[in-house]
């Protein structure tokens, strides 16, 4: 399988190493940096650019544009002994109007609940650490971050893996997931 066979078109995934470009950090969360969205849409845009030694101590990146459109940043990292796929989906919060609040992330946590091959998220989680895998997500203003860090070893793997849950999840146990997210809210409350 090739990437273009695996990915979505338009979206935005980077690997291997983690994502690593200029913009102003608003935070971090298992290894998915979120940008200012200036930052963001400049980056999606192809308008920013190589970045120098001194900012993150490595001076090349290759960008590339498959045929249906999936923009491929890879970080070489020898460094390293994992690799990191990233997927930046365009949708996030800004995208809902008030009857579809919090859609955007329900969506992220339900691609977690299985796939045709693993349909469990037990299943699934389970065939993520048997090749030395996790698997995470977050969703902010403009973006909803898949993200997976694997031993390199089994990217081909991994990747089928991660383009499964982003292409054919299988969207079971709703209310669940839903009590879930209730839960998340309340305590992000307190």
């Amino acid at each position: 399988s090739t990437l273009a066979d695996l990915f979505a078109d338009g979206a935005f995934c980077s690997l291997p190493g983690p994502a690593q470009y200029r913009g102003t950090t608003r935070g971090r969360r298992s290894g998915c940096r979120l940008f200012d969205l200036e930052a963001k849409r400049q980056l999606l845009r192809g308008l920013i650019p190589p970045i120098s030694h001194k900012e993150i101590l490595m001076s090349e990146y290759r960008k590339s544009t498959l045929a249906n459109g999936l923009q491929v940043v890879s970080v070489e990292m020898p460094q390293l002994h994992s690799i990191e796929m990233i997927c930046h989906v365009g949708v996030g919060s800004l995208h809902e109007n008030p009857s579809e609040a919090g859609l955007s992330h329900f969506l992220e946590h339900m691609l977690f609940r299985g796939v045709e091959e693993y349909p469990t998220s037990v299943e699934l989680e389970r065939a993520f650490e048997a090749i030395g895998g996790n698997v995470n997500a977050s969703t902010d203003a403009e973006l909803t971050c898949y993200h997976s860090r694997l031993h390199p070893d089994h990217l081909e793997t991994g990747a089928a893996l991660f383009a499964a849950m982003l292409r054919r999840p299988l969207l079971t146990e709703l209310e669940t997931e839903r009590r879930i997210i209730i839960e998340e809210a309340l305590e992000d409350r307190n």
